[in-house]
């Protein structure tokens, strides 16, 4: 080969590593870079609340099955992708004294499963057993499980199994082809029998629909099949149902993933590792998060429901010993440990992830569960099947399993572990056996960590370190993940406590959540060093934790500094997410429960360097052949250690502890009494943007601003913004993915490359896919659940109906406060925290930077200043299509997202009939083209149909003067929020059920700092007084009078829930609409407490068009219809109505009346149409 194509391709190899082709990301550092400086972040308190156990009474751990139907539904992985376990249970568990433990032979264990979109065709057969837990003690209860069933999938199925398929034909016919008459249809199943269809349909047999142009048929078979095959299928989609046809008791169709085939090529897209996670309500933010990073399998490295922190009773410890109602000394805990079936509430929890997702779970000590006849262990034995046997261990502590290119290996710490045990001789043979060519990764997993620098469980584990390490380091293992300190922890490369690059990378991730304290304090710290003899655990060994013979900390127990292998620390909440990338780089990421799920806490990628650490001995390099890739081995290895950061060959590195750093930042703007605003012409607004996989060679540019919020009261802090930038990007194309940066290039100050999707084009076929719909957000604990369930429902639209970022919460010196002039009372202006509304962005940035949001002004964002200025942050912070509305102000605006057309309103501007508002509106809802957009649905703050008592009627001025023009043309559903709360009404109109009526939906529960609505106007003696319920901010004066007719008339509140009314409840959650096609769209609401993609409320909405068309011209007949138009040209053109000389238009009209409008410069026309015209239109 010539030296010119030597560095051709050499270029080429040089390019394409720039670029990325490893599956790297340039600026995120490797471990290459390292040994790092240690980092510790310390504890921020705000962040350790609700470290109480979910109770048994929490929806999501309460039995929904009867019967013998199966629960606690769990998949977990063989040895290779071509098999896997499923394991469930049936039945109710037991618990008191005298206990009558199930048969497990009573029902079959039994898996019907296939792939996508092929019927349920192979079958597998498990094994149930039954576990009981007992205590030899009057007093304590027994327990004894429910069924438990381990069936494994291979892929293989008996014969003679009938199968169900079915068929879904798509029929089209024309009025002038209607000559089809029928369809044949075959099947080979076994290449002997075959099922047939000769004829499907008739034209006869159609039914009378007229105009249709398609008919969608569905038909079911049963047929015979055999079938034998090689196990399952790797990367493949599978469906399945477990139970006991028999009975029947069958469960759910539920779906899961193979792993990928072993190979270097081929990975797991993300792994999640969790440990020590209970079930807490830190544990549910644990599970959301990794929910929304999407994993295809789930480790749990140790303590999965810590029910020995339960007494056998329903009642929580209350000491954190378990033996403290019975025997104070704690001997008894250390014996046996108390436990009722927290197991079950824990499992139960966990079915929506572990149903879907393989999860593999390793033992820690809350697993160890001691009773009698010294049996250890029994509910995590039984309750989880293992590969064990498929990887030549005879134990469930210990096993391994390929997941693609990784190999993991499982060990357990609280079995004997030495060189003459059974774990050890299996774990040299299972190592001997690894492939390093076809698994190229090796990771270790076990509870107990050996180098944990917290003083909790410090050097706990040092007798399994000293027997086990040499091992692992000998076979060259790259990671080790364990639990058991309740903290995170990242290590650099270490091999007997001295920095080496060939030595594993050690993660403890104990900080999934559990109800036991956060690990906060470090041994390295003064006065922490704990005793030696205090360290060692009773169940791993005896004492081999002797002082450091060498190192900056020889002669001692404990550094006296964070030491040189620990590279970051934290003690919060989270979980990590491992995402090997290919042969030698894999990402890691932590991501803490306080952060959005997708924002990484510490990230480094974990490389490998089999060249300098081999497993196996070294050949000897040729020279000629091997010469060319060694060069191009050579030049990839100095593209990836000169990306602009340090590499190990400047190691190591001295340690560097960065104190914790809790002062707030408010970037550049600027709160006192002396602010100067700054320039917004000193930075330009660029964006430049293409199609995603396409170079951004397109550029915008746009304008910027600063507002100001003034308040002229001494004492009172003032506020300037930063300079807020908006950009406006034109000619995009429909339903496309576009990349995108932001900022002023020529300071060199761009934003990071986010991505975004236009919304499908205008039509009655085309809308986005989802559309989320939420409220009164502000910027809380519960704001944060809010957003990481929204986040997981991958909204393409959201739709914000007002109370944003609270800041008027807070008084001008960041205090919150529920009332808003409270330090200065004679003060008529409310105070706010203008930062709040920085925050609020931050916060948000993962999301609205990537998904369009559409704001609503509420009664939050008003926020009065001098001047009597209003909405000034709202109206300078968002940018509002306004203008290209036709509408005059930000408050009030529309668009289009696909067929579906958003009118936005504001109740807090002019809404009455002569109002700029209502003028405009009337104008855009007349332009509205239902053949293209077919859905109308309009959105603004404070509810017109609420039935709390909080806000109820509030907005009834608004209801009087608007409600007959949106009636008039339509509208579908109504979004609102102001309640913080969520109901859903029946079709309604003028407070009575009507089928043409919109439906209103308040969803005002996003998770605001004020209370929760929980009161009801209906409830006895919980009507307001009717003059205490007008808002002076809405305007219009009281409108709220007694009912005239239906079953509250004569009353301002009904005596029940009104008709009108379908679903109500106090919850905190958010909305996803889903318009399926011009007359049906789903709208399911989300709990915050469910799963995210549990719907708390469901139901289709449809539009019947040809209903209540009449009914409109029958309102339009009691009511009239009056049309406002400029008579200029230029705007009759822009607003869609027809000219003066248009006789097609007058001649349908019964009177023109020449009017004068609020303008000088414009006349305006009122057109009155009867029932009979508009039908002519």
């Amino acid at each position: 080969m010539g030296l010119v194509s030597v560095l051709l391709i050499s270029f080429c190899v040089l390019f394409i590593s720039l670029i990325g082709t490893d599956n790297t990301v340039v600026g995120i550092p490797t471990t290459l870079d390292g040994p790092f400086k240690p980092v510790t972040v310390s504890l921020d308190q705000t962040f350790r609340g609700h470290a109480v156990d979910l109770p048994d009474t929490d929806p999501r751990v309460q039995r929904i099955v009867q019967g013998f139907e199966p629960e606690q539904i769990s998949l977990s992985l063989s040895t290779t992708h071509d098999s896997v376990w499923v394991s469930w249970i049936t039945g109710d568990f037991q618990i008191g004294e005298s206990i009558k433990p199930l048969n497990p032979k009573t029902v079959a264990s039994v898996v019907r499963y296939g792939r996508l979109r092929l019927p349920l065709i192979h079958k597998a057969t498990g094994h149930s057993l039954v576990y009981n837990q007992l205590y030899p003690f009057v007093g304590l209860q027994n327990y004894t499980s429910g069924i438990i069933h381990h069936a494994r999938l291979t892929g293989t199925v008996s014969s003679n199994f009938i199968a169900p398929l079915l068929l879904s034909l798509h029929y089209w016919h024309r009025e002038e082809s209607h000559s089809h008459k029928g369809f044949g249809i075959s099947m080979n199943s076994d290449g002997n029998r075959k099922a047939q269809i000769q004829t499907f349909r008739r034209k006869g047999d159609l039914p009378p629909y007229p105009n249709v142009s398609s008919i969608y048929v569905e038909l079911r078979l049963n047929f015979p099949v055999t079938c034998l095959s090689a196990g399952l299928k790797p990367n493949t989609l599978y469906y399945y149902q477990c139970g006991d046809p028999s009975i029947p008791a069958m469960s759910s169709t539920y779906y899961f993933k193979t792993m990928p085939a072993s190979g270097p090529k081929s990975y797991p897209s993300r792994i999640a590792i969790m440990g020590d996670l209970g079930l807490t309500y830190n544990t549910t933010s644990t599970v959301d998060h990794m929910i929304g990073n999407s994993p295809d399998l789930v480790l749990l490295v140790g303590d999965v429901c810590y029910a020995n922190l339960q007494e056998t009773g329903l009642s929580m410890c209350h000491h954190g010993c378990c033996s403290c109602s019975m025997f104070l000394s704690g001997e008894y805990y250390q014996r046996f440990g108390l436990c009722n079936d927290h197991w079950i509430l824990a499992v139960r929890y966990m079915q929506p992830v572990t149903s879907k997702i393989p999860i593999m779970v390793v033992e820690g000590n809350h697993e160890i569960e001691r009773q009698v006849e010294n049996q250890t262990f029994v509910a995590y034995s039984s309750r989880f099947a293992f590969p064990s046997r498929e990887s030549g261990s005879l134990s469930t502590f210990y096993y391994s399993f390929n997941a693609g290119g990784i190999h993991f290996i499982m060990l357990g710490g609280y079995i004997a572990y030495n060189k003459s045990a059974r774990q050890y001789k299996w774990l040299e043979k299972d190592l001997a056996k690894v492939d390093r060519k076809v698994t190229p990764w090796l990771v270790a997993t076990w509870h107990p960590p050996w180098y944990s620098t917290y003083k909790a469980h410090y050097r706990e584990a040092e007798c399994m370190r000293v027997a086990m390490e040499d091992l692992l380091y000998q076979y060259g293992v790259d990671i080790i993940f364990n639990g058991h300190v309740h903290a995170y922890e990242r290590s650099n490369r270490v091999y007997n406590y001295t920095l080496d690059p060939c030595g594993p990378v050690h993660i403890t991730v104990g900080d999934g959540g559990n109800r036991e304290k956060m690990a906060i304090a470090h041994a390295d710290e003064p006065g922490n060093c704990p005793d030696p003899s205090t360290t060692p655990d009773d169940y791993m060994g005896g004492f081999c934790a002797f002082n450091f013979t060498s190192g900056p900390a020889a002669g001692k127990f404990c550094w006296d500094r964070q030491p040189d292998y620990s590279v970051y620390r934290e003690s919060s909440f989270g979980h990590g997410i491992f995402e090997v990338k290919n042969e030698t780089h894999a990402l890691w990421t932590w991501h803490r429960n306080q952060d959005m799920y997708n924002s990484p806490g510490d990230q480094i990628y974990i490389v490998r360097q089999p060249e300098m650490c081999p497993t196996e001995p070294k050949a000897k390099p040729l020279m000629g052949v091997l010469a060319f890739p060694l060069f191009l081995s050579l030049l990839w290895r100095l593209i990836v250690v000169n990306a602009n950061f340090p590499t190990t060959l400047e190691g190591p590195f001295k340690p560097v502890t960065v104190p914790f750093d809790n002062k707030t930042y408010h970037g550049d703007s600027q709160v006192g009494d002396d602010i100067t605003p700054l320039d917004p012409e000193s930075v330009y607004s660029v964006v430049q943007y293409g199609i995603e996989g396409s170079q951004m060679s397109y550029e915008e540019v746009g304008y910027s601003l600063v507002y100001n919020q003034l308040y002229p009261f001494e004492g009172l802090q003032n506020y300037t913004s930063g300079i807020i930038h908006h950009v406006r990007l034109t000619g995009l194309e429909p339903s496309t993915l576009y990349q995108y940066q932001c900022g002023d290039p020529y300071i060199s100050a761009m934003s990071d490359v986010f991505y975004f999707r236009t919304m499908p084009p205008s039509s009655p076929t085309n809308y986005p896919h989802r559309v989320a719909v939420v409220g009164d957000l502000g910027l809380t604990y519960n704001t944060s659940t809010t957003f990481g369930h929204l986040l997981s429902n991958h909204p393409d639209l959201l739709v914000l109906v007002g109370g944003i970022s609270y800041a008027d919460m807070y008084l001008t010196n960041g205090t919150g406060s529920d009332c808003y002039p409270c330090s200065f009372d004679e003060s008529p202006i409310h105070e706010t925290y203008q930062p709040r509304w920085d925050y609020w962005g931050r916060f948000m940035q993962p999301l609205v930077a990537n998904v369009p949001t559409m704001l609503v002004g509420g009664k939050h964002e008003i926020e009065p200043q001098a001047e009597d200025q209003i909405f000034v942050s709202y109206s300078s912070r968002f940018a509002f299509p306004s203008e290209e509305s036709g509408s005059s102000s930000p408050a009030y605006y529309s668009f289009n997202a696909g067929g579906i057309h958003f009118v936005i309103l504001n109740p807090y501007t002019y809404y009455h009939k002569s109002s700029d508002q209502y003028e405009w509106l009337e104008g855009d809802l007349f332009n509205v083209n239902r053949n293209v957009t077919p859905w109308l649905v309009a959105v603004w703050y404070p509810p017109w149909y609420s039935t709390f008592k909080a806000r109820y009627r509030e907005a009834e001025c608004m209801r009087v003067e608007m409600e007959d023009l949106l009636y008039e043309h339509g509208v579908d559903i109504v979004f609102n929020g102001h309640v913080h709360a969520y109901e859903r009404s029946n079709r309604v109109y003028n407070y009575s059920l009507d089928p043409c009526g919109p439906v209103y939906i308040t969803v005002g529960d996003g998770g605001s700092r004020e209370d929760i609505a929980v009161t009801h106007a209906d409830d006895p003696d919980e009507c307001p007084e009717p003059s205490t319920t007008a808002d002076l901010d809405i305007g219009g004066g009281f409108c709220g009078f007694n009912f005239t007719s239906g079953p509250g008339a004569g009353s301002f509140c009904w005596n029940r829930q009104p008709e009108y009314s379908a679903y109500r409840e106090s919850s905190f959650g958010h909305g996803i609409l889903e318009v399926k096609n011009e007359t049906h769209a789903l709208w399911s609401w989300h709990r915050n407490r469910d799963y995210y993609e549990t719907a708390g409320d469901i139901l289709y909405i449809v539009r019947e068009p040809d209903r209540c068309l009449a009914n409109q011209a029958l309102i339009t007949k009691r009511y009239g219809i009056w049309k406002y138009c400029d008579t200029t040209k230029q705007n009759r053109k822009k607003l869609g109505y027809p000219s003066s000389s248009d006789t097609s238009w007058t001649s349908v009209a019964i009177r023109v009346e020449r009017m004068s409008a609020q303008a000088s410069n414009k006349t305006v026309y009122a057109i009155s149409l009867t029932p009979e015209q508009i039908l002519q239109l």
